[in-house]
């Protein structure tokens, strides 16, 4: 990644077209808005129906141009699915792929991602407090529908609070990727590989020392994509501590320096020596940028980035008013290094907090940096009963700050916590959870939105009446339009349906239009085996959208006959049901293929009495000893190239 500015100036007159929202900064950091239109922004889509992250794992999306240039996002759905999906930067295109179903249904839960300079994909996530950081890598490059199996870390500090949050970061410079983490001992923790295969021994990354052994720092990372990371922390979470300040450190060549360039600690004992201290660094080494202490009150870190010259920009809240039980007065401050001191400032009320259960005063509504361009901010504040996602700009290393530009205007649901893609620029420019968050465990269920410049992602569902039927038979093939990843659907859009035989190119065989569900259905006969598709054109704004094949076999016709050596017996004799599945053009028997013997009792539904293989001759033989009169039928469901079939039914009479 290289650093550059981002001049959105086509995105600025997209957004001001459709605004038209006039926005006057008044009173300490409070903000006036003028009401605005129900109807989103333009560029804003669906990217998935179903998913959610905290903030405290990065990068949560990553944009990467190599060979194909795509945008992957990772997230935990509401039952707990670690998931990746990536979407292709001017065609909208979709690729998703589930790494481990029914994980943790926990937003801490969510992966970390990141891109090597090879085009492998790696996704790192663990459970709240779990016993294994786990990672998976890609098959391909560039490509996240097929990974390698399940990985572990491997290496931890001493506790018993296992792994929480994962922050890998690649340096170029180093050729090394970093994994940050919350570690056993509650403390930021630090390992590093160069082949993820083997990794570094773990080590404390920070100690507490303002607020006690016992806090638990929480940490933002970021990178200028070369050879520094800059690391924003304060000293617990503001529930814990009794004052909660926030600090910045700047990792480079293995060493952690202060803002201005004082080297204080290092990654690699090689480099300890006079004022270089091993780790962990000591919060006390470092000047805050923000003292909790103070009338501001307790702080929480939110994103941090490196500027054109690297040097550290820290977004983060403020509590002024943390009472008990709720705290509904948050702030936002933006501090950047100008190369001698920090410039600090509020610049906007935030509401109060996002969960509404669970004593989790202090979660805003968030905010994250452009790691392009940190003079640029998306932040989610509360307006009225709703949190809306809105677009900040600072010209001057945060002493001022532009009126805001509302890319949720007219929201009903909560949109928060959003994520700007790490990389260069791209067509995707921030993401966001949009809809119901209550708690973190398990009390959440929100889609994640985003506003891009290119076409909105779509995909496709197949699905066949059946996949094995015999030549000639009729058979439903039926495609779905939606939104992102299982979205609502689209309506009105034109499907083509696409038929290879025999492993030939796929040709068009019909067309047909998607209907008020975003269906569209073909009706086909196959003589031959066959694989189908469905394409949707592209239509503004919407992305083509192709399914995934489906093959069709075709197969012979068989057929399936009964036969019982007696049709009346006493109670409990025994009757000898024969059962014959033949060639229904040849009448020679099918042997070795499982059939089964289907009974009712009179008056009562039709159930499986037993399933046998045939012999040689096609033929299988079952005794039963019926009680009560009896009607039998042989099923054969299909197999050895032959499609299915049943046999006519015999009644048995049982008498006393």
């Amino acid at each position: 990644m290289t650093t550059t500015t981002w001049r959105p100036t086509t995105l600025r007159r997209r957004l001001a077209l459709v605004l038209g929202v006039l926005v006057a900064l008044a009173g300490t950091g409070g903000l006036t808005l003028r009401p605005a239109a129900a109807a989103d922004v333009a560029g804003v889509a669906s990217l998935v129906d179903d998913g959610a992250w905290c903030w405290f794992q990065d990068p949560r999306a990553v944009h990467h141009v190599s060979a194909r240039d795509r945008t992957y996002v990772g997230y935990v759905t509401s039952t707990g699915d670690i998931d990746v999906v990536s979407v292709d930067n001017g065609t909208g295109q979709l690729v998703h792929t589930t790494l481990h179903p029914a994980f943790q249904a926990d937003d801490h839960a969510s992966p970390g991602i990141v891109v090597l300079p090879n085009g492998i994909v790696a996704v790192f996530y663990s459970a709240h407090g779990g016993q294994q950081m786990f990672y998976r890598l890609s098959v391909r490059p560039e490509d996240v529908s097929a990974f390698g199996p399940e990985r572990t870390v491997g290496t931890n500090t001493v506790g018993t609070s296992g792994y929480t949050y994962a922050n890998p970061i690649y340096l170029p410079a180093e050729g090394r990727t970093y994994l940050f983490f919350r570690s056993a001992d509650n403390r930021p923790a630090v390992t590093w590989s160069a082949d993820l295969r083997t990794w570094s021994k773990a080590t404390d990354l920070i100690y507490p020392d303002k607020s006690g052994a016992a806090a638990r720092p929480y940490v933002k990372y970021g990178t200028n994509g070369r050879d520094a990371i800059s690391i924003a922390f304060n000293d617990g979470h503001p529930r814990d501590v009794p004052t909660n300040s926030v600090y910045v450190a700047v990792l480079r060549g293995g060493v952690l320096h202060s803002a201005d360039g004082t080297p204080l600690a290092a990654v690699d004992p090689a480099r300890v020596g006079g004022a270089v201290t091993p780790l962990p660094l000591h919060s006390a080494r470092l000047r805050p940028v923000y003292d909790g202490a103070g009338a501001g009150g307790k702080a929480w870190v939110h994103s941090t980035a490196l500027d054109a010259d690297s040097r550290p920009v820290v977004a983060y809240a403020t509590f002024p008013r943390d009472t008990t039980p709720t705290d509904t007065d948050h702030r936002y401050r933006y501090a950047a290094w100008n190369g001698t001191a920090w410039n600090d400032r509020e610049f906007a009320r935030a509401g109060g907090s996002i969960a509404t259960t669970g004593g989790e005063d202090d979660y805003s509504g968030g905010m994250d940096l452009d790691h392009n361009d940190p003079s640029v901010l998306y932040a989610s504040r509360q307006v009225g009963s709703v949190f809306e996602v809105e677009r900040w700009h600072t010209p001057d290393l945060g002493r001022t700050f532009e009126a805001p530009t509302r890319l949720t205007p007219g929201a009903t649901e909560k949109n928060v916590r959003p994520v700007v893609p790490w990389g260069p620029p791209g067509d995707v420019k921030v993401l966001w959870m949009s809809g119901r968050y209550d708690h973190w465990r398990a009390q959440y269920r929100t889609r994640v939105r985003m506003l891009t410049s290119g076409p909105y992602p779509t995909t496709a569902r197949i699905s066949v009446s059946g996949t094995a039927v015999t030549a000639g038979a009729p058979v439903r093939v039926a495609a779905r339009w939606v939104q992102g990843y299982q979205g609502p659907s689209i309506p009105g859009g034109t499907a083509t349906l696409y038929a290879s035989v025999g492993g030939g190119s796929a040709a068009p065989v019909a067309t047909a239009r998607t209907d008020s569900s975003g269906l569209a259905s073909f009706d086909v006969r196959p003589t031959r085996a066959t694989r189908y598709e469905v394409r949707l054109a592209a239509v503004a704004p919407w992305s083509a959208a192709t399914t995934p094949p489906v093959d069709v076999v075709t197969a012979k016709s068989s057929a399936a006959r009964l036969s019982v050596d007696r049709t009346t017996i006493r109670r409990g004799q025994p009757v000898v049901v024969g059962m014959r599945v033949v060639d229904a053009v040849t009448n020679v028997g099918l042997a070795g293929v499982r059939v089964a013997l289907w009974q009712t009792v009179d008056g009562t539904n039709w159930m499986s009495a037993a399933s046998v293989v045939t012999d040689a001759t096609g033929l299988a033989r079952v005794t039963r000893y019926p009680t009560v009169p009896v009607r039998y039928q042989a099923r054969f469901t299909g197999g050895a190239g032959y499609g299915p079939s049943a046999s006519g039914t015999i009644r048995v009479v049982v008498t006393a």
